[in-house]
């Protein structure tokens, strides 16, 4: 592997690390986030587009630096190249691919499913090779029947008319089978010659695609020009503000909506009754006087409000369910 694509959101309340990529690489990297003690708040499938445009497969929730995250990708990558170079290589000395292996016990995993993949491609083309010598068995046999059934004619001819004609039939014969054998041979050298071309397209379209991600390499901080100003989240936020203003969603409401709830229309639909004094289900939020809770949002999410006595705004936190302690003690210093 060559290049991850991830991202370093520290925008908000929180910190986020969105990234691409098949889940085994998302429980690869939080593994390697817990052996270097970087600890994960929330994780999970992303669902709308970080604050620098792009839509990414994962995201973590984290304290970490951007430093310590990106040396975890780094190192990741350091020793995936090196198992690669060390295949690519084909040492007799593997030292080089145990002492990867011994930094990342996990992608010996890698190593088999790399190997098995060419063992598959290296079977498919023996079997083509195979099909293709035998297709050129069968032709020589043909043409080798063909002699034998002219000799035998030229045995029993009565005459020389017959010889002539055995011969001229023969040739005649011998000219298809040459020249079918011919189209043959020139058929898998124009395969041949596309098949080079396509290699080296490939390779052309490797060097393209390393020098774009290079370019998107250098966009992981959100001080990148590749951050905008107008990102969807901070629409989002916007578009709260202005049409939700009887309600002020405290530290990271909008944040935790955004990027870890798939629909957040139900939190946002709960606070609106709520600040319009519709009749919602509601419970005390225990050991926090003033503030309630609402019982009708979802299991792993948790809706908290009170009223401001001054302004009469709905102050809400829309947070994890469970972060609920935490929560709830930050509740207490409101």
């Amino acid at each position: 592997m060559k290049f991850i694509n991830w991202f370093y959101d520290d925008s908000g309340y929180y910190t986020y690390v969105l990234l691409d990529g098949p889940n085994e690489l998302f429980k690869e990297i939080q593994t390697r986030f817990n052996a270097q003690n970087m600890q994960i708040l929330q994780s999970g499938g992303s669902f709308r587009p970080s604050v620098n445009g792009r839509q990414y497969d994962w995201y973590i929730r984290t304290d970490a630096s951007f430093e310590s995250v990106k040396g975890v990708f780094d190192r990741f990558l350091d020793t995936s190249r090196s198992i690669q170079q060390s295949v690519r290589n084909d040492s007799d000395n593997p030292e080089d691919i145990l002492r990867a292996l011994r930094e990342d016990p996990q992608l010996i995993i890698k190593v088999l499913e790399y190997l098995e993949r060419k063992k598959r491609e290296i079977t498919e083309l023996q079997e083509s090779h195979n099909a293709l010598q035998n297709r050129y068995q069968n032709m020589a046999n043909e043409l080798q029947e063909i002699r034998k059934r002219n000799q035998q004619l030229l045995r029993d001819s009565p005459n020389v008319e017959m010889t002539d004609m055995s011969d001229s039939s023969l040739d005649l014969q011998q000219s298809d089978k040459k020249n079918e054998i011919d189209d043959w041979i020139a058929e898998v050298e124009d395969r041949e010659n596309k098949i080079v071309r396509l290699k080296n397209r490939i390779e052309e379209l490797k060097h393209e695609k390393l020098q774009l991600e290079q370019e998107f390499h250098d966009s992981h901080r959100l001080d990148s020009p590749s951050v905008t100003a107008n990102s969807s989240e901070k629409l989002f936020h916007k578009l709260l503000q202005i049409l939700a203003k009887d309600i002020v969603f405290l530290r990271n409401s909008l944040q935790y909506l955004w990027n870890e709830i798939e629909d957040p229309t139900k939190a946002i639909e709960i606070a609106a009754n709520l600040a319009a004094n519709t009749g919602e289900k509601r419970k005390k939020v225990r050991g926090v006087d003033g503030w309630y809770e609402s019982t009708r949002l979802h299991d792993k999410s948790r809706l908290y409000y009170r009223r401001d006595k001054d302004n009469g705004k709905l102050e809400v936190l829309v947070s994890a369910k469970q972060e609920q302690n935490l929560d709830i003690n930050w509740l207490k210093t409101q």
